[in-house]
């Protein structure tokens, strides 16, 4: 039917062990003192570059790299969107709570990543808002850290498109 196309989901149940495995290998530095730094620098960093290069690059011109730039610029939006729920899978992680199921699902005929942080609704009101900020924090730094990569490009072609591949990721935290 219509409505099973709209919406699918593709879930995989008993993901906390290796999301556990994840936080234990690395996920972890993440939550330190430096890795936060880090963020508060690139953001701000990589919004500052993506405005100096607003007239030297233009929205959905990929200086020549043809269909081949628009569809890496779509997959490293949906990379950006399993990265922003690996984030907020960490968060619940760094809580010592579960992430019970993830997966992709189709929802009006777009693919999204998911992570059901539920487990969290038992933390503290604060531990609620790190998970919720996780993951749109995460995606902004991926956003600032290509746009820094475009400003200081010497090639054209590579410019134009990490200013194109910073675009999607720069949209979603609002919107997530």
């Amino acid at each position: 039917t219509l409505n099973a196309l709209l919406r699918m989901e593709i879930s995989v149940r008993g993901l906390d062990g290796m999301i556990e495995r994840g936080y234990r290998r690395f996920g972890w530095w993440f939550f330190t003192r430096p890795a936060v730094a880090l963020l508060a620098l690139v953001i701000p960093a990589g919004l500052i570059a993506f405005w100096f290069d607003r007239d030297k690059y233009k929205l959905l011109d990929t200086e020549g790299a043809g269909p081949w730039g628009g569809a890496i610029v779509l997959v490293v939006f949906f990379a950006a969107c399993t990265v922003h729920e690996m984030a907020h899978a960490m968060a619940v992680k760094s809580y010592g709570r579960r992430v019970n199921r993830g997966g992709f699902m189709m929802m009006m005929g777009m693919p999204f990543a998911f992570v059901d942080t539920s487990d969290m609704w038992l933390g503290s009101r604060w531990s609620r808002v790190v998970v919720a900020l996780s993951g749109p924090l995460v995606t902004a730094e991926i956003a600032g850290g290509l746009a820094v990569a475009a400003w200081d490009s010497a090639s054209p072609v590579a410019g134009a498109n990490l200013f194109q591949f910073a675009l999607p990721p720069f949209l979603q935290p609002p919107i997530t």
